[in-house]
C-alpha cells in the first residue's frame, strides 16, 4: 500500500493496492485528511511518525491500525521517508503500509493459547503436587515408624502406593490428554 501526502496531509496520490485494501475508489480518498483513514485513536500516533520524519529522514515498520470505508480495521507496519526533488529539496513524504492483519490475528490467537497452557499447566502442577506431597510426608512418617512399629510402616507403605497410584492416575490422563490433541481428524464420507 503507498500513499503520498500533499498539503496539510491529505492524501495526494493513492496505488491501486490501498484503494481496494481499504474498499475506497481513488477519487473518494484524493485531497481529504490521511485521518480518514486512519482508526480514532490513530492521528497522534502521526504525530509521532512526523516528528521522527523530521528528525531522522525517515521511521520504519511502525504498527498502526488504518479502517476501511465500512470501518473494518486494518493492521498495518508502516514505513515513510522523505521525498526530494532533484535539487534535493523536501518535495513530501511517501508511507508504505504492509497489511499485517494475518500477522496480528495469528499473534492474538496464540496469546490465548499461551494462556489457555498457563492455566493448564498450574492446574496440572496442583493435581500433580498434592500426590507427591503425600508420598514425601508418608515416606517419612514410615521411615520413623519401621524401627518402633512394623505394623504401622506397612500401613504407610500402603497409603504410598495409593499416593503414587493417584499420580500414575493423573500422569496418564496428560499422556492420554497429548494423544488427543496430537492427533489428525480424519473425514470419511457417509453415503446415506
Amino acid at each position: 500500500l503507498r500513499y503520498v501526502p500533499g498539503q496539510n496531509n491529505n492524501i495526494a496520490q493513492a496505488n491501486s493496492a490501498l484503494t481496494p485494501a481499504l474498499r475506497y475508489s481513488a477519487k473518494e480518498l484524493l485531497g481529504k485528511p490521511f485521518s480518514t483513514v486512519l482508526v480514532r485513536n490513530e492521528p497522534k500516533s502521526l504525530d509521532r511518525i512526523f516528528k521522527e520524519l523530521e528528525k531522522k529522514g525517515y521511521s520504519h515498520n511502525i504498527d498502526r491500525s488504518l479502517k476501511t470505508k465500512k470501518g473494518k480495521t486494518l493492521h498495518v507496519s508502516v514505513s515513510c521517508s522523505m521525498l526530494g526533488d532533484d535539487l534535493e529539496l523536501e518535495s513530501g513524504k511517501l508511507f508504505i503500509a504492509k497489511d499485517i492483519t494475518k500477522i496480528k490475528r495469528t499473534e492474538s490467537q496464540l496469546r490465548e493459547r499461551n494462556e489457555e497452557l498457563n492455566t493448564f499447566i498450574y492446574r496440572a502442577s496442583h493435581d500433580l503436587k498434592g500426590p507427591v506431597a503425600s508420598i514425601i510426608g508418608l515416606i517419612n512418617l514410615a521411615k520413623e515408624e519401621m524401627e518402633t512399629d512394623a505394623t504401622m510402616a506397612h500401613t504407610y507403605m500402603e497409603m504410598i502406593a495409593q499416593s503414587a497410584q493417584r499420580l500414575n492416575t493423573v500422569l496418564m490422563e496428560f499422556l492420554e490428554l497429548g494423544h488427543i490433541t496430537q492427533s489428525s481428524i480424519k473425514y470419511t464420507f457417509i453415503n446415506f
